[in-house]
């Protein structure tokens, strides 16, 4: 009886923890599928010859953050009709290939945000079959291969993107962070 009693104490003691290291976990999966997602893009516009989409938005979800990838029906980011392509967003959306929600890494309090480093509240990157990497902020304007953004600001080659954890609003464990360069693989910064 006295084995029971402590092996229950045991337990109870380690709930919290293993609760917390549930969540960390779960920010860590949504870390790396962002990574997935992203390289998904841009192999499989070099794969199939036409342009991939992939779409952030920081309020969706909840403001947790989403993105989608889209596949193009032609090689040129400029030169797809991107409206009409995510028109009704993933939901039922055959050129709708993958999506990452942060609801879904969502457990009870824990939360886990992403968040572009950059300030960007909507983005579209766009993956061409020939290597390019094409970006814009709003929906309505060209996509763009450079390295400075409209308002000015330098992307020093990249996007980044962070993800958070969060319990009760309040920020909690380990902030990751995703790098996209222009041109190249997406990975995870130390």
């Amino acid at each position: 009886m006295i084995v029971v009693i402590i092996i229950g104490l045991a337990a109870m003691l380690a709930a919290p923890t293993i609760g917390t290291a549930m969540a960390e976990r779960r920010t860590s999966e949504a870390t790396l599928d962002l990574v997935r997602l992203l390289r998904a893009a841009r192999s499989s516009a070099a794969g199939y010859g036409r342009a991939h989409l992939a779409r952030y938005a920081a309020g969706a979800a909840g403001g947790l953050g989403t993105i989608e990838m889209y596949r193009g029906i032609n090689n040129g980011c400029n030169a797809n009709n991107w409206a009409a392509i995510t028109a009704g967003g993933c939901n039922g959306n055959a050129a709708c290939r993958q999506w990452l929600n942060m609801t879904d890494y969502t457990r009870g309090t824990h939360t886990v945000v992403m968040a572009s480093v950059g300030g960007f509240d909507d983005l579209d990157i766009c993956f061409e079959p020939t290597g390019i990497t094409r970006w814009r902020v709003n929906v309505a304007d060209r996509f763009l291969d450079l390295n400075i953004a409209p308002n000015g600001t330098n992307l020093r080659g990249g996007f980044v993107f962070s993800f958070q954890r969060q319990v009760g609003g309040a920020n909690a464990g380990v902030l990751r962070r995703v790098l996209l360069p222009l041109g190249g693989d997406a990975r995870v910064l130390r």
